[in-house]
């Protein structure tokens, strides 16, 4: 075999390895990111309550809650329960009135929840979305988050796509304002981390789980498609509807799974060693052949 032809074959190897490493490493910063944007918030033994609170519930008119989640009511350390007897609950829900071990777990889930949702890093910042079409990820608003009519989340077909708003003082939906989901996106995955109050007003359509500072209050006939969760404060309710449902299953991997979850099953534990692998191989296998075709041309020359 010729010098020549020699060198044009290990001169293609050499540019096939690198270009394979280039792919695996590729692959692997793919797949980091994937994975960080299909992270939803994990409300742990709070995910069963429709309604949490802490310093308890004042109901006023017939109020209903349903959901495959759960739709249990509790407040701690306050357990009062103003206007329970209109409260409906789904069978095998149940209206706590008093300060059992089941409403202080719930509690201390939802202040892990609050903080996990607090520390995501936003990838827009925000305050009015009124009339917004939006992708999955996190929004963040310095002050007060607005919606004065419709916004929309738009899941982009992926059952998994995971919705965060924080905002850092309240939360404002005015009279008949809808949270809509489109694109396979689900109410499970949407979570409103509220820095102090959150105000849902008369006759809207509001879909996620609220997590709120202090205060909670939804007016006449408004729907919530999720939950309301406050960690210091009363949650006020006047005739509303609660449907508080699990993910429905994608197919894929575990919808419900958290940031910690992820880790400890070690979803990523897979992925990340087999791309470096396969990129410091084909790194090798590039350094080798190009060691190679040099010690052959000089033995050839």
């Amino acid at each position: 075999m010729s010098k020549y032809f020699t060198s044009i074959i290990h001169s293609r190897f050499a540019k096939a390895a690198v270009f394979v490493a280039t792919i695996s490493i590729g692959s692997l910063v793919l797949a980091n990111s994937a994975s960080a944007v299909a992270l939803r918030v994990d409300l742990g033994t709070a995910s069963t309550f429709a309604v949490l609170a802490g310093q308890g519930i004042t109901n006023s008119g017939a109020t209903t809650a349903d959901g495959t989640a759960g739709s249990d009511f509790g407040s701690e350390p306050a357990p009062s329960f103003t206007g329970e007897v209109e409260v409906t609950v789904a069978p095998g829900s149940t209206k706590f009135l008093a300060v059992v071990p089941q409403v202080e777990l719930a509690q201390d889930a939802l202040t892990a929840a609050y903080l996990d949702a607090e520390s995501r890093v936003s990838d827009a910042t925000v305050l009015d979305i009124t009339g917004m079409e939006l992708v999955p990820g996190v929004y963040h608003s310095e002050s007060e988050i607005q919606i004065n009519g419709t916004v929309t989340l738009n899941g982009g077909g992926n059952p998994d796509a995971v919705f965060i708003f924080q905002a850092g003082s309240t939360l404002t939906a005015e009279v008949g304002s809808v949270v809509e989901l489109v694109g396979d996106a689900q109410a499970c995955n949407v979570f409103w981390q509220v820095g102090s109050s959150a105000d849902i007003k008369t006759s809207s359509d509001f879909s996620g789980h609220v997590l709120a500072l202090t205060t909670i209050s939804v007016g006449t006939g408004a729907e919530i498609n999720g939950s309301l969760l406050a960690r210091n404060g009363e949650v006020t309710l006047l005739q509303n509807v609660f449907h508080n449902n699990e993910c429905i299953d994608s197919g894929g991997s575990d919808s419900g799974v958290s940031a910690e979850g992820l880790a400890s099953t070690g979803s990523n534990n897979l992925t990340m060693p087999l791309a470096l692998g396969l990129g410091l191989t084909a790194v090798l296998t590039a350094v080798f052949v190009v060691r190679r075709r040099r010690h052959i041309g000089r033995h050839s020359a």
